[in-house]
Order: structure tokens, then C-alpha cells, then sequence
């Protein structure tokens, strides 16, 4: 686990990176040159692409990192020849059913954001390039590579958009411009990607009938029906709320709540980080029966996952205030301060509930997988249906909440019966107590007029704490080594 933990967090360090100039561009830059209903109008659109990709890719990101560690390089090779086909093949299916039910699809957000219908055409195109990404993306991290893809997706990415939105407040793009020109981003990011992946892989134009027969296609594509509903399952739980806002609120409340959302998401990136590493070396544990070892591992991302996630959480919501007065036009987005609360309390379920998803996918049993993550779905869409309406975006954000717990209880009941397995150790109950603890502490101080310096402030007190809680408890070999390392770096040692 400690090649696990080093590797997802300096790929998170770098992701960070990407972090700031995200948190450039959403807190400063998109408020300051559009307005709400523009900034709603992206999102949806990108959401949209998000929610709908899962389509064409057919379960085949999952399918790479379970198989690829199995099989041998001249079977991957013919898996990813026979994969971009069917990829190839049920994108042209999904554009000619939107074009056949077009009327439909218009209808859908023709009360509160009609506007969208304009650009089902670029969502279509994005659909397919954001497809084209992932199956590149996913060879690089069966590979067991994810700093490149983690660069380009988290940092690369963040820039170039960050650029975009800089275009256009120097009047050189137009919102539609920068609309489209997402497309182009995109088709920069497979180009780039594709140079690196081709650098450890060997791209087949073509596979005789025999190396058809001597590959697993047939198993690899059974696994990948079932990934194909969880990958909807997974991306309706996250995309799901932003589409239903738009529908029944407005394009200017699903920017201010995407906007929100935002501030949280950050809260899981080292779970995303630990994840792309950890699902190919969970299927090789399995593979040699090494359960122990899986065991192991789960506790041990459990409590560094809910370190890292609770310090990213409390340092989000003690410095929302200063966020917000930061933020050009702030007062019209200020109404999502409690969004963040709900959210990071959703994404900090998810992290101290760790690997239980991947142990169930990278075993026998991922067909319960599909089964709860669709049902996670369902239950997604109906929660938000009934709440949206209800209670507007904070509805939307007790729906995902509800349903990341009730998810994450199922996952780790049904891991805890099957394997005896449990990511929860004696250090779980303290962290989880230093939320509350700090907020406390937070709320006797008044926060001052100049708002960097009071971040300033609180930030290093925040870290301080969790420093102190690191070396004094040791709640974490892996994060302590790491700090040991840093120190040791910069000519500090004694830790």
C-alpha cells in the first residue's frame, strides 16, 4: 500500500495544481466575465456529455483495468482494436437516436432552458470526444500509469479552459465561441493523450480471425454490459442533480450550485488518485489470492483517505465566507454556502467507506455491483425529482448525500459478509471527531475585513492541527513517512 499511497498523492499534488486554476476560473474568472445563466448554460451542456458518454464507451474504461493485468500484451492489443470498433459503432447508434428523436429531446428543457437546444449537436460531438479521451485515459492506467493522465485531465485541462474563459473577458471569443470551442480542447487532449499511450502500447489497425479466437473477448465483453450499468449508475449519481436543476429551476440556479459543487468535489481527489492505482492492483491481488493483502489495503486507504478528506473539507467550509467575498458578483452565488456542507459530507462518506466498490468490481461478485449501482441510479433520479421541485438546490444536494450513504452501507455490508473484510480501524471515530472540533474552534473567532489575510490565517492553524494530530497520534504510517520524506528534503529531520 505505501507504493499506493506515494504515487496517489503526488499525482494528487499535481492535480492540486489543477485545483487552483480551477478555483481561478469558477470562483474568479466565469463569475467576473458571465452571467449566471451562461455559466449554467456550460455546465449543463458539459453535464449532459458527462451523463451520456458512459453510452458509447459501453464498460469498456472498467473492462481494460480488470483484464489488462490478466491477459497478455497480444490479447490487449486485440481487446483494444475490437473495443474502439464497438466504441466506434454505438456512437453512431446514440447520434442517429438523438436525430430520430429530436422533438423529444428538445421538449425536455424547453420550459426553464431552451436556449440548450441550441447545442445538442456540440453535446453529441462532446459525448464522442470525451469517450475517445477515457478509452485512452484507461490504457495508460492499466498500465499503472496515472500521473500523465491526472496531469492532462486535472491540470492541462483546467488551464486551457481557464484560457478560454480569459478570451472571452478579453471580448476575443463570445460565450458561444468558448462554447464550442470545448470540442476543440478536447480533440487537443486526445491528441496529446494518444502520443503518450502509444508510447507503451502497440496500436493494431487490424486483428486476424485468430488472434480474435485466441483472445477473452467474449468474457471481457459480458464484464463490460454489466460496467456499462454501472458506469450509468456511477455518472447519473454525479451529473444527475445539475440536468434536473436546469429542468425545473433554471440555467442561474444550476450555476449557482454547480459552483458549489465545485468547492466540494476537490474534498475526494485523493480518492480519485488512490482508486486509478489501486484497481489494478486489487485485480492482481485476487488473481493471486493474496486476501490479506486486500484487507490490508482497505483500512489503510479507509483512514488516509479520510485524513486527507476531512483536512480538504475543513479547509473549504472555514474559509467560505472569504470565499464568497473574494468572488466577483459573490452575493449572487453566496445562497450555495450550505451546498458545500452537504456535498463534502457526501464525498467524506465516500472516502471513509474506501475500496469497497473496487474489491466488489475486482472480484467475482461485480455483477452485485451493477445491481447496486443501478438501484443507486434509480434512486438518484427519483430523490431528485421529488426534492428539486421541493426545495431547490439544496433539495438536490440531500439527495446525493442520501444516496452516497445508503450506497457506500450496502458496499460495505455486502464486502464485511463476503470477505470479512472492514476498512474501519481504531483511528476512524478520532478523525472523524476532528471535524466537529475544529468547526467549533472555528466559530469563536470573527473573521476579518481583509479576507486573504483571514484565510491566511485560518489555513495555517488548520494545518497545524492536522500536523501535530499526524506526528503526535500517528493515525497514518504512509502520510507520516511522506511528511518525513518532505522534511528530509528540505534538511529537517527528528520526525
Amino acid at each position: 500500500m505505501g507504493i499506493v499511497i506515494r504515487q496517489s498523492f503526488w499525482s494528487s499534488i499535481a492535480a492540486y495544481i489543477g485545483v487552483g486554476i480551477g478555483y481561478l476560473n469558477v470562483v474568479i474568472l466565469m463569475p467576473k466575465y458571465f452571467t449566471p445563466e451562461e455559466i449554467g448554460l456550460y455546465r449543463t451542456i458539459m453535464s449532459t456529455a458527462a451523463l451520456l458518454a458512459p453510452i458509447p464507451l459501453f464498460g469498456l474504461k472498467s473492462s481494460f483495468l480488470r483484464f489488462f493485468a490478466r491477459n497478455t500484451e497480444k490479447q490487449n492489443e486485440t481487446l483494444v482494436f475490437l473495443g474502439s470498433i464497438v466504441f466506434g459503432l454505438l456512437s453512431a447508434v446514440l447520434i442517429g437516436l438523438a436525430v430520430l428523436f429530436k422533438p423529444m429531446l428538445l421538449n425536455f428543457y424547453s420550459e426553464k432552458a431552451a436556449i440548450l437546444n441550441e447545442y445538442l449537436w456540440l453535446t453529441l460531438l462532446l459525448i464522442f470526444l470525451t469517450g475517445c479521451h477515457s478509452l485512452l485515459e484507461a490504457i495508460l492506467q492499466a498500465k499503472k500509469d496515472i500521473a500523465i493522465p491526472s496531469f492532462i485531465r486535472e491540470t492541462l485541462l483546467k488551464f486551457m479552459q481557464a484560457s478560454a474563459v480569459v478570451l472571452v473577458g478579453l471580448a476575443i471569443f463570445k460565450v458561444h465561441t468558448f462554447l464550442v470551442f470545448q470540442s476543440a480542447i478536447y480533440l487537443i487532449l486526445i491528441i496529446i493523450t494518444f502520443y503518450f499511450v502509444s508510447r507503451k502500447f502497440n496500436f493494431q489497425l487490424s486483428v486476424s480471425r485468430e488472434q480474435i479466437q485466441e483472445s477473452n473477448y467474449k468474457e471481457v465483453f459480458v464484464y463490460a454490459r454489466y460496467a456499462l450499468l454501472s458506469g450509468l449508475g456511477t455518472v447519473a449519481v454525479i451529473q444527475i442533480d445539475q440536468i434536473m436543476i436546469s429542468r425545473y429551476i433554471g440555467l442561474e440556479a444550476n450555476a449557482i450550485y454547480t459552483t458549489a459543487i465545485f468547492m466540494a468535489v476537490v474534498i475526494e481527489l485523493p480518492r480519485k488518485f488512490i482508486m486509478q492505482i489501486t484497481q489494478p492492483v486489487i485485480t492482481e491481488d485476487f488473481k493471486a489470492n493474496r486476501l490479506d493483502k486486500i484487507h490490508d489495503d482497505y483500512k489503510k486507504a479507509s483512514i488516509n483517505m479520510l485524513i486527507l478528506g476531512s483536512y480538504i473539507f475543513l479547509g473549504i467550509v472555514v474559509n467560505l465566507p472569504n470565499i464568497y467575498t473574494i468572488m466577483p458578483n459573490g452575493d449572487l452565488y453566496r445562497s450555495g454556502i450550505s451546498i458545500v456542507y452537504i456535498i463534502g459530507l457526501a464525498k467524506l462518506v465516500n472516502m471513509v467507506f474506501s475500496t469497497n466498490g473496487e474489491i466488489i468490481v475486482m472480484s467475482n461478485y461485480y455483477r452485485v455491483n451493477i445491481f447496486l449501482i443501478a438501484s443507486l441510479g434509480l434512486m438518484t433520479i427519483m430523490l431528485n425529482i421529488l426534492l428539486i421541485p421541493r426545495y431547490g438546490i439544496e433539495g438536490a444536494a440531500y439527495a446525493s448525500l442520501l444516496t452516497f450513504f445508503l450506497f457506500n452501507l450496502f458496499k460495505f455490508l455486502f464486502v464485511k459478509i463476503k470477505f470479512s473484510f472492514s476498512p474501519f480501524s481504531k483511528w476512524t471515530i478520532p478523525t472523524i471527531l476532528l471535524i466537529p472540533l475544529f468547526l467549533f474552534i472555528n466559530s469563536k473567532f470573527s473573521y476579518a475585513e481583509n479576507p486573504w489575510i483571514d484565510i491566511l490565517v485560518r489555513s495555517s492553524a488548520l494545518s497545524i492541527g492536522f500536523f501535530l494530530f499526524l506526528i503526535l497520534g500517528k493515525p497514518s504510517k504512509e502520510l507520516l513517512n511522506i511528511i518525513r520524506s518532505i522534511f528530509k528534503k528540505i534538511g529537517l529531520t527528528g520526525l
